[in-house]
């Protein structure tokens, strides 16, 4: 593999937040008692599977994105990502603790969450703009993908 192939400090730094990321899910999937939040609106548990897998699949967008070959579509692959790691914690609940079980329910919710962030992608992570023979930079199409010579 040669040094043009490795990737980038940006694409080390999005593996590294992934990854610290989902130590932390996995810590409060697991902990036997989770830190409450005082607010009513924002306390139900789906909603939360909702936000943190939402928040999964986005950093998985940016981790893999330096990381995949070209042609493969970042954004499925952060989506099939977060649901299977989803579904793995589901069933390490289900097993691994006495406290915790799993939850279909939860499984959707997650799976919510991670459909949102194919939504909002697309508005986070734009693809860089092309030059023209002026200088100035002309915005890509949104499906079109970065060539790679």
């Amino acid at each position: 593999m040669g040094k043009d192939k490795l990737p980038t400090r940006g694409g080390f730094i999005g593996l590294a937040a992934l990854l610290v990321y989902m130590g932390i899910l996995l810590w409060l999937s697991l902990a036997p008692r989770l830190p409450t939040i005082p607010v009513p609106a924002l306390s139900s548990d789906k909603l939360h599977h909702s936000a943190a897998y939402c928040v999964l699949t986005l950093l998985a967008c940016r981790a893999f994105a330096p990381l995949l070959p070209p042609g493969v579509k970042v954004r499925l692959a952060a989506f099939f990502f977060a649901f299977c790691f989803g579904g793995l914690v589901e069933m390490a609940q289900g097993l691994l603790t006495t406290v915790r079980s799993a939850s279909v329910l939860d499984l959707l919710a997650n799976t919510i969450g991670a459909l949102a962030a194919l939504l909002i992608a697309p508005l986070l992570f734009r693809p860089p703009r092309a030059k023209t023979a002026g200088g100035f930079t002309a915005p890509r199409p949104l499906g079109e993908e970065k060539k790679v010579s």
